[in-house]
């Protein structure tokens, strides 16, 4: 809470170097710390939002919102730093994924009902030999007794735990900016700024992945040949079949996805 924090303050304590405002700004601790020996970062997580007035520095979500941030002409005459925000995994016991022989599930792990993509894998699932199920892992559900939050470490554990219930991920920034009635307006945004986090997490636990082109995974991706990108949900189908019938296939994307989830680790 800004304001408690700001109460709270003695004015004979020595301040903090550093602020950061997460996503809204502080304006109390601006006007109490307004020392030039006091920056004040602005972290707008999931708001697309201009910089607030008094920001010594941003930090951006993907390559795309730095660079976009960087060249925006406020921050340009304001002289804002801007950083790229590293993103980090918290699988601190390396759960990982079984590599089965066969797969069991295929899903996602999301607090929004992407109906148009779970459709599409489930209907893929329907063609497939044997029983594969379409799993969808609500952490709101999972965590409702901390009202769908994570506020423990063993909250943290269950969440790579939760993610090796899956054989194979299907990533997409759904229900992103889900106000605007303009869908172009939403892709800009989103496939631009959204973070690529829930792709280093499932790579985390060697989750073969059906990644969204959006700026965020194809940031964690780089250029590593990872193959499994995909634009339109016809494409999500195809691959759901291609990894469920290979597993030589799986098994290299599951080798690719530690690696590249291996930086992260904190």
């Amino acid at each position: 809470d800004c304001d408690r924090w700001c109460a709270q303050q003695e004015s004979s304590a020595p301040p903090p170097r550093v602020v950061v405002h997460i996503k809204y700004p502080c304006r109390c601790a601006m006007e109490l710390l307004d020392s030039s020996d006091v920056w004040h970062v602005y972290d707008p997580v999931d708001q697309f939002a201009l910089v607030p007035s008094g920001m010594d520095a941003v930090l951006a979500q993907t390559s795309l919102a730095a660079a976009d941030y960087a060249a925006h002409p406020e921050v340009v005459a304001d002289g804002v730093a801007v950083y790229w925000h590293p993103l980090h995994h918290s699988n601190f016991r390396n759960v990982t994924a079984p590599p089965r022989d066969s797969v069991e599930a295929v899903g996602a792990h999301t607090t929004h009902n992407d109906t148009e993509l779970f459709g599409a894998v489930e209907g893929a699932l329907r063609e497939v030999p044997g029983v594969v199920r379409f799993e969808h892992i609500d952490p709101a559900a999972r965590f409702a007794n901390t009202g769908g939050h994570i506020v423990s470490p063993q909250q943290t554990d269950a969440v790579y735990e939760q993610l090796a219930e899956l054989d194979v991920a299907v990533l997409r920034n759904s229900g992103c900016m889900a106000h605007l009635n303009c869908e172009a307006s939403r892709r800009w945004f989103c496939d631009r700024y959204k973070t690529g986090q829930r792709l280093v997490n499932a790579f985390a636990v060697g989750l073969p992945s059906i990644v969204w082109r959006e700026q965020g995974f194809l940031d964690v991706i780089d250029s590593s040949g990872y193959p499994v990108i995909v634009r339109h949900v016809d494409e999500v189908a195809s691959w759901t079949r291609r990894l469920v019938a290979d597993r030589a296939l799986r098994q290299d994307l599951r080798r690719l996805a530690l690696r590249l989830a291996a930086p992260y680790a904190l």
